[in-house]
């Protein structure tokens, strides 16, 4: 599962997309774009194994983006 992070200067995420899937016979295609504001960043994941089947409140909450690579990491506590 891909999602879009948005975070500050010193990894801690503001906020994570998810666009969910429009079914085909709808005929509807779907694009969302993300603006992020001053000192903010985004960041495109992949979220694969155990990751993909956390919600993205849990996500948002225990971890935050190596500011470096750009890849989600578990917030050291």
């Amino acid at each position: 599962m891909k999602v879009k992070v948005i975070y500050d200067r010193a990894g801690e995420i503001l906020a994570i997309l998810q666009a969910a899937p429009v079914p085909k016979k709808t005929g509807v295609s779907v694009a969302f774009g993300v603006d992020p504001g001053p000192g903010q960043l985004t960041a495109d994941v992949e979220l694969a194994g155990e990751l993909a089947n956390k919600p993205l409140s849990e996500i948002h909450e225990a971890y935050c983006i190596d500011v470096k690579a750009r890849k989600l990491v578990r917030r050291v506590t």
